[in-house]
């Protein structure tokens, strides 16, 4: 259901420059490249695990796509080494009590018209608790929506207002 919600979400916004931070094996870099290889988008994708980001490369070379650029590292520093592109869409899927360092690291490439759809809201809220007081702080700023997920979990898209 989470990968539905995703390529929902990026076919209606249709971005250009997409930015994942948590690539796991891959499996949601190559649901988002695939979505955006229909209007010419780029993915950066960043992983700070070593296996996983192995296997995340072999996955991406099965899947032959040349829109996906992956980064090994942690992603406030990753962002340093980045093309220095703004990001129309990001998708937050990375060490959850580290969300709201994540999110901070991100704002000054967000495009104006950028959202950042958070994975897993619903499953560690204790965890995503700092970001969540955050935006309460700046609601002001930055609007949120929940988006119902499968198993009592829940996607959470944030924008600028």
């Amino acid at each position: 259901e989470s990968e539905e919600i995703l390529r929902d979400l990026l076919e209606k916004k249709c971005p250009k420059h997409v930015l994942e931070i948590g690539s796991a094996n891959g499996i949601s870099s190559i649901v988002i490249a695939d979505c955006l290889e229909k209007w010419e988008g780029e993915l950066w994708t960043c992983d700070r695990s070593k296996p996983t980001f192995q296997q995340a490369q072999e996955n991406f070379t099965k899947a032959e796509l040349s829109n996906i650029h992956a980064f090994f590292g942690i992603a406030p520093d990753i962002l340093q080494e980045m093309p220095q592109k703004t990001f129309d869409f990001v998708f937050l899927d990375a060490e959850k009590k580290r969300t709201l360092s994540f999110f901070k690291a991100i704002i000054p490439r967000l495009s104006r018209i950028g959202c950042v759809l958070l994975d897993d809201a619903g499953l560690f809220p204790k965890k995503m608790q700092s970001l969540f007081d955050f935006l309460e702080k700046e609601k002001s700023i930055w609007k949120w929506q929940d988006i119902p997920a499968e198993k009592g979990d829940k996607m959470m898209l944030i924008q600028r207002r």
